[in-house]
């Protein structure tokens, strides 16, 4: 019975009210069950979940027996912890007509047990009225030094459940939470002012105690009376207009911030406030006006002087303060904030707040840039205020750069990095924009569209058409736009032919990256591409060495004059990247990349060592083989890469790999493993030898889990191999045993003594596997 008592009340732990405590999920029907005996203030109830479960009490309370509350009370009081936690559960459930049970609640408030107190906090909220005589020992739950807060992770979620069933007990209680106003404990007073504001408008007779509470030093105190102030509503506001010009800097502050919090309600105290705020000398106090100010709906005219003024502020909190506080007003202040845009010390605020505004403040989009026309790069504030604008502000962006040279307008410029932050939101301005008269106008235009990617393909067509503008950046820019936004490849095949005749150095370049983005698609364009890498302008060769690196393909003209650039130093690092992208096709240019290994810098070394990789053969493998014993880790790590591509024939590649795994430096050691993963599964049987120094690297944090996947690839089926593994001092060796000895099943029967001890081993993981395997083994 009391395993049966432990499983169902562990799964209802919880409690009736709605504040739910850390890691309890409350039972709707329990819930239900509490709420309807006594429904407290709407403050507690905003529960979907709960309204619907009201509905189903009822019916479920009358297919059951009320049990009798006085055998519950002795239950709870002298019972063992299941015993008082299904009692503690049952007296919740009966609502008022727990009454006779109320002595062994109470009682019960002083349980170590979570769910015993939970419960019967909650059995005392359903009593409501009746629940009186518990009002001290609930008092009790709101002083600090005498909380058992151990049962709770949240100190506050006592607290809550204290203050709750107090306002279920209603009238009764306000003497008690009168005095606890009033109390020398801080935590006294902050719950009883939680629980008056339960009872909204019936808690008026508490309004001077409360306003008394706004002047304490302790600043959560003073937020939860200017909560319960606000939720006791209208009756509020003549004691908060007169305190607000108490003499007590702290009582005037927390006053602004209750009137603020009645919101609309407090309107009529809209004169005296902005009164107050002009004579008002302490910082905390006029921080709290400026804030409450926008919230009581008076009208923005009213509100808008000061909160400029406060705006000019030397104190950055009082700037910040009104900056907040004209964020909440209608965007008619757009016209009052624009001249603020031409004084220094407000520019940047002004801004931003015209920013957050959006599209509503469109007519300022002309201010800003007149005052960062002459800026190369422009304060962050005035960009994103433009780009908060959106499509709204492109026109005013068009305009300015309308008086730009367009070589000025790169893709970093300003206005371009502007117009890309206001997004698929400026398509249709930037679409229209395209047709301007102003080149610089259609080049912003097409550079905001490319900056839009996929989003922008509905502007194609116009894009296409710039390919014959008269001005070259446009043209050059139109045909990398035009084929990045392009999914028919062939569709711009045409077009980077054209561009590539084009008697523009800048706009053939631009044909040479857009068939770089076309990648293999674009080899019909390889007689093109062979032209370009003897282009006479330099930008132009660069661009197409790029192209042809990026395409491949096999064309026997354009490896020879990859070949020939391999002289040029400016052009070498270059074309070899470029051969590395050829393929086996480049294998008759690997003698001369073998060449000039011995002797080139560094990083020539590490691009040719990377260019040998795809060009299987004895000059790779001789290179990699000389690189393999390089002083420099780097070296070595590209060496392995480029041998264990190049050497088709695996046992030729395995004194390089075991080599590699006993490497001092971790990242060669790390990248041996990669290759022996990627290579493990398709010759397992191969790499038996190399299992002892796979093995050894779990020695090394840092390539365990690469060991784990490398041998995880091998489907080793040789016994003594895994028998070394299964004798490993680490667990990953072992589990990996494991794991291979339930793949072979009764194969590897004679592994059974070697796996049966790892059943009691003291990783989990390994426990399990083992498991695993000797059942698959079998007997």
């Amino acid at each position: 019975m009391a395993t049966e008592n432990t499983e169902r009340t562990e799964a209802r732990s919880g409690i009736g009210s709605p504040p739910v405590g850390v890691g309890q999920a409350p039972s709707p029907v329990r819930t239900a069950a509490s709420a309807q005996q006594h429904l407290a203030p709407a403050r507690w109830f905003k529960s979907p979940l709960l309204c619907a479960a009201l509905t189903l009490t009822p019916l479920l309370a009358s297919a059951e027996q009320k049990p009798d509350p006085l055998k519950l009370a002795t239950q709870l009081t002298t019972g063992d912890r299941d015993a008082k936690r299904e009692a503690s559960f049952q007296l919740e459930k009966l609502g008022p007509a727990a009454k006779d049970a109320l002595p062994a609640l109470i009682k019960a408030l002083d349980e170590s047990d979570g769910q015993i107190w939970s419960h019967s906090i909650a059995a005392i909220a359903a009593l409501g009225p009746d629940a009186k005589d518990a009002v001290p020992k609930l008092i009790e739950i709101f002083d600090g030094s005498k909380s058992r807060s151990s049962r709770f992770f949240d100190r506050g979620q006592p607290v809550l459940r204290a203050a709750y069933a107090l306002t279920c007990i209603g009238d009764a209680a306000k003497p008690a939470l009168l005095d606890a106003l009033k109390s020398n404990e801080t935590s006294l007073r902050l719950g009883a002012a939680k629980a008056l504001g339960g009872f909204g408008a019936k808690a008026k007779d508490a309004i001077p105690a409360l306003i008394e509470n706004l002047g304490h030093s302790d600043p959560d105190l003073r937020t939860e009376v200017v909560e319960t102030l606000s939720l006791i509503g209208p009756d509020a506001l003549a004691p908060l207009r007169e305190s607000l010009h108490f003499p007590d800097a702290k009582l005037r502050e927390g006053s602004a911030r209750a009137l603020g919090a009645l919101g609309k309600a407090a309107a009529a105290a809209g004169p005296e406030m902005l009164q107050q705020l002009e004579k008002e000398s302490d910082t905390a106090t006029r921080m709290a006006l400026l804030t409450a100010l926008p919230k009581l709906g008076l009208p923005q005219e009213q509100i808008l002087p000061p909160l400029l003024t406060a705006l000019r502020e030397k104190d950055d909190t009082l700037r910040h303060a009104a900056t907040n506080a004209l964020l909440t007003l209608h965007p008619a202040a757009v016209a009052a904030l624009i001249p603020l845009l031409h004084e220094p010390a407000t520019a940047e605020r002004a801004a931003y707040v015209l920013g957050r505004y959006g599209s509503a403040a469109r007519d300022a989009a002309p201010a800003i840039l007149t005052l960062i026309a002459d800026q190369a790069q422009p304060p962050p504030a005035f960009a994103e205020a433009l780009a908060q604008m959106g499509d709204a502000a492109i026109p005013a962006l068009l305009a300015r750069a309308a008086k730009l040279p367009p070589a000025a307008l790169t893709k970093d410029h300003w206005i371009v990095q502007t117009i890309k932050g206001i997004g698929t939101a400026g398509f249709a301005e930037l679409q229209k924009a395209l047709a301007s008269p102003a080149a610089s106008c259609r080049l912003v235009a097409l550079r905001g569209l490319n900056e839009l990617g996929p989003d922008a393909r509905g502007a194609r067509a116009e894009i296409a058409k710039l390919n014959t503008d008269p001005e070259p950046l446009l043209r050059a820019s139109a045909i990398v736009a035009f084929t990045a936004l392009n999914a028919n490849a062939k569709a711009s095949l045409q077009m980077i032919e054209d561009a590539t005749r084009d008697p523009e150095p800048a706009v053939r370049a631009a044909a040479a990256e857009a068939a770089s983005t076309l990648g293999a698609e674009a080899r019909p364009l390889d007689a093109r591409l062979s032209i370009l890498l003897d282009d006479k302008d330099g930008g132009v060769r660069s661009a197409a060495l790029r192209a042809v690196a990026a395409i491949g393909g096999n064309d026997p003209q354009i490896l020879n004059q990859l070949k020939a650039r391999l002289t040029d130093p400016a052009q070498r690092m270059a074309a070899i990247e470029a051969l590395g992208k050829f393929g086996g096709a480049a294998t008759a240019v690997a003698p001369k990349l073998a060449e000039l290994y011995a002797s080139s810098d560094r990083p020539t070394r590490l691009a040719i060592l990377a260019s040998l990789a795809s060009t299987p053969g004895e000059p790779a493998l001789a290179t990699a083989q000389t690189a393999i014993s390089d002083p420099d880790p780097a070296l070595r790590t590209a060496a392995l890469q480029t041998f264990g591509k190049a050497q088709t024939d695996i046992p030729q590649l395995l004194p390089t790999l075991t080599r590699g795994l006993q490497d001092a430096d971790s990242t060669v050691r790390y990248t041996t493993l990669e290759i022996i993963a990627s290579l493990g599964e398709k010759y397992a049987d191969k790499f038996v030898p190399l299992l002892p120094a796979i093995v050894a690297q779990f020695e090394f944090e840092t390539e365990r889990m690469k060991t784990f996947e490398a041998l995880r690839t091998m489907r080793v089926k040789d016994l003594p191999a895994l028998t070394l593994a299964l004798a490993s001092k680490t667990p990953e060796a072992r589990i990996w045993a494991c794991e291979r000895a339930a793949r072979l099943g009764p194969a590897a029967v004679s592994l059974r003594e070697k796996i049966e001890p790892l059943q009691n081993d003291q990783n989990d993981i390994l426990r399990r596997t083992a498991y695993r395997a000797l059942e698959q083994i079998g007997k």
